[in-house]
């Protein structure tokens, strides 16, 4: 996951969606004190089109610190209904680390 990977999933045209990129314990599960981490997080997703939607953080891929083991890299998408979320998230550019950490799907 090195690269943007191309994600593909069944969706209703008339909904938006937004898709969340996430490793949920950084840096290690041994040691999870940087929280769930960000990897890529779009909003207001028209249907399937992930390419239309507004993108909050851009894409990065995994690069686990070494010797921290396996990591667990989590996709999610979420229904919307019919309406645009509005947010006050930063965009967050690709070669930024911050505001990353601790962040909370919930």
């Amino acid at each position: 996951m090195k690269n943007q990977p191309k994600v593909t999933y069944i969706a209703d045209p008339d909904f938006y969606y937004t898709l969340l990129m996430t490793d949920p314990d950084a840096p290690s599960r041994q040691n999870p004190n940087k929280g769930e981490w960000v990897h890529w997080l779009i909003f207001n997703i028209p249907g399937n089109s992930v390419q239309l939607g507004e993108i909050k953080y851009h894409y990065v891929g995994a690069g686990p610190p070494k010797g921290t083991g396996l990591h667990r890299y989590v996709l999610m998408v979420f229904n919307q209904g019919k309406r645009k979320l509005d947010s006050d998230l930063p965009i967050v550019e690709k070669n930024s680390s911050s505001k990353r950490s601790n962040f909370s799907t919930k």
